[in-house]
């Protein structure tokens, strides 16, 4: 999904997926551009950019892929080593 922003991919974070049809070990990267990111849309179903607080509100009501439990742990661990 990077498509050369205005600066490199910085890992923030890692998790072991396992669910019973796949085993992963997924890298979570981060980096800042003033473009939009190219979706994949064989791969992904719909994209936006929104605010953390907005996103977790969605969670509670929408059903979300099973890493999103694993994911937002690391997103909040970044933002607020940011915002210190």
């Amino acid at each position: 999904m990077w498509n050369g922003g205005s600066s490199k991919p910085e890992r923030i974070g890692y998790f072991l997926k396992r669910l019973r049809q796949e085993c992963e070990n997924v890298a979570v990267y981060v980096f800042h551009t003033d473009s939009l990111p190219n979706l994949l849309e064989d791969e992904i179903e719909h994209g936006e950019f929104m605010a953390l607080e907005v996103a977790e509100a969605k969670i509670a009501e929408q059903e979300f892929i099973p890493e999103t439990t694993q994911l937002l742990p690391i997103l909040r661990q970044y933002l607020a080593r940011r915002r210190d």
